[in-house]
This record gives structure tokens, sequence and C-alpha cells, in this order.
């Protein structure tokens, strides 16, 4: 399970970093090509893929003593912390696509973060706690790997 719990968070972080990429490119003010943006779509297919089977994993087997609360934990956070910046991104593109001026409020993005509970620092600090005790080494959250 400790190595299920690993490969899924550091597939996502790299999944994260990779798609980091695209985004410096996209805030540079530079157009993405025809390749770049289908290999960005991919990239969402992937995440949303990796998020899909974790969650399926966990709800499908039966996890040793002490996994399954913070399996499902981290399984929330990380698919919640993807449909936030999804959902960012999407209201970022229609902005732009739209030609709208100004950056978003505040109230905007509290929207978008409210819309999610499990996504917060208290969550993130119990993940971080449980991967600590289990002593599973994951890139996730800037941690070792």
């Amino acid at each position: 399970m400790k190595e299920s719990i690993k490969t899924y968070l550091d597939t996502s972080e790299d999944l994260s970093n990779i798609s980091d990429q695209f985004e410096e490119i996209m805030d540079s003010d530079q157009q993405l090509t025809k390749a770049e943006a289908k290999k960005l779509e991919q990239l969402n297919d992937l995440v949303r893929e990796n998020d899909h089977n974790f969650s399926t994993y966990i709800s499908h087997n039966t996890l040793p003593e002490g996994y399954k609360k913070d399996s499902e934990r981290i399984s929330r956070y990380i698919m919640g912390s993807n449909q936030i910046l999804d959902e960012l991104d999407q209201a970022i593109d229609d902005m732009v696509e739209h030609m709208s001026e100004g950056d978003f409020s505040e109230t905007e993005i509290e929207s978008l973060m409210n819309k999610n509970k499990s996504v917060n620092g208290r969550e993130q600090k119990k993940i971080e706690s449980f991967l600590d005790d289990k002593n599973i080494d994951t890139k996730a959250f800037g941690r070792k790997s």
C-alpha cells in the first residue's frame, strides 16, 4: 500500500511539474502551438486518469489497517486540488477568450477554493503526518523523494 500511495503522489507531482512548464509558456504571453496544446490536453487527461485509478483502487480493495481513512483523504485532497486548478485555468481561458479586462477578484478565487473543503492547510498537514508516520517517501508536498 505504501508503494501505491507513493506512486500516486509521485505521478501526480510529476504531471503537475510538466503542466507548470506549459503554464510558463502561456504566462509569457506566447501562444501554445497546436502540438503543445494537444500535449497539454493529453496531460490533463493523464491527471484525471491518475486520480480516477487511485480512487478506484482504494475503493475496490481491502486496505491494510490504518490506511483506509488517510488514503481516502489523500485521494480527495489531490483530486480536489486538481479540480480547483482545472477550474481556475478554465476561468482564465474564458477571460482571455472574451477579451475581458482585469484580474480575478479575491471573491472569485475564494469561491473556487470553497468549492472543495478538503483542500486546505489542515488537510495537507494531516496527509504529511500520515506520510511521516507510515514512512512514505514522496515528491509530493515538497518532500524528500
